[in-house]
């Protein structure tokens, strides 16, 4: 799935990322199964991480906020699926850049606090 997001996001054609985000985001599409697969196998939330972000590149704050809380089974889900994105997104300067500027870590600290009880 990251090859076939690389290829979508970098298309000449780019009604295909519409396309592709839209399936990704869809009920039981792409985010589904790369939220499944970090729940499974955290030691590939690299690649995750990777695909998440080439989908959502015209969407980050949406996907990252509002997309995969809907796709969580509620608070707690949410809560260990930021965590395990956490680390390798500050990781990668430039996904840590956008991560800070786009508002996404302050929503997801904000979410946090306000559900750690």
């Amino acid at each position: 799935m990251s090859k076939l997001s690389y290829l979508i996001v970098n298309n000449k054609e780019k009604r295909l990322l519409t396309i592709g985000y839209h399936w990704f985001v869809s009920k039981y599409g792409g985010l589904h199964s790369c939220v499944l697969s970090l729940r499974r196998h955290n030691y590939i939330r690299d690649g995750i991480l990777e695909i998440m972000l080439h989908f959502g590149i015209n969407s980050f704050y949406d996907l990252f906020t509002n997309v995969l809380k809907n796709e969580s089974n509620g608070p707690k889900e949410f809560l260990l699926t930021i965590t395990d994105l956490f680390v390798p997104m500050i990781q990668n300067e430039v996904s840590k850049q956008r991560f800070v500027e786009s508002g996404v870590l302050a929503h997801w600290l904000e979410y946090a606090i306000t559900h750690a009880t």
